[in-house]
């Protein structure tokens, strides 16, 4: 999927920032637009498969935590979409050959800020999220 699949018809390609001389982890960037690309289309079912499953995987907001894989899919079900956004920025940070953790810049389409910190492990090649929080600033009136 290419960058530009990320936001659709809204806004530019972010701007991906690694470690200075680090490598970006191969399929990484494209995992992290493609699983944002389906979040934003309410794509339930590829939104499934970009998180890691079982019970250790997180998802944590300002209600509260979602503790496994099932927790959050149940909760994507009944929300109705999350809040149309372009995402600005994409900081990569490699943990070890396996994992990656990355923080998203965003700006809501109906304004507003948000960061959305990801922990990424790739197992036998594909790179599933096995922890995330997402902060978002409130809608300015």
């Amino acid at each position: 999927m290419s960058p530009g699949a990320l936001h659709g018809d809204v806004g530019p390609d972010p701007e991906v920032h690694g470690v200075r001389g680090a490598e970006l982890p191969d399929g990484l960037v494209e995992a992290v637009n493609g699983y944002e690309a389906a979040l934003m289309r309410d794509d339930l079912e590829q939104m499934d498969r970009y998180f890691a499953p079982g019970e250790r995987t997180l998802r944590a907001d300002g209600t509260g935590v979602l503790v496994g894989h099932e927790a959050i899919s149940r909760y994507r079900r009944t929300r109705g979409g999350a809040a149309r956004r372009t995402v600005t920025a994409m900081h990569v940070r490699p943990v070890g050959d396996r994992h990656a953790w990355v923080l998203s810049e965003s700006v809501g389409i109906l304004g507003g800020t948000g960061l959305v910190s990801q922990l990424w492990e790739r197992d036998e090649g594909v790179w599933r999220i096995v922890a995330a929080h997402v902060s978002q600033s409130p809608i300015s009136s």
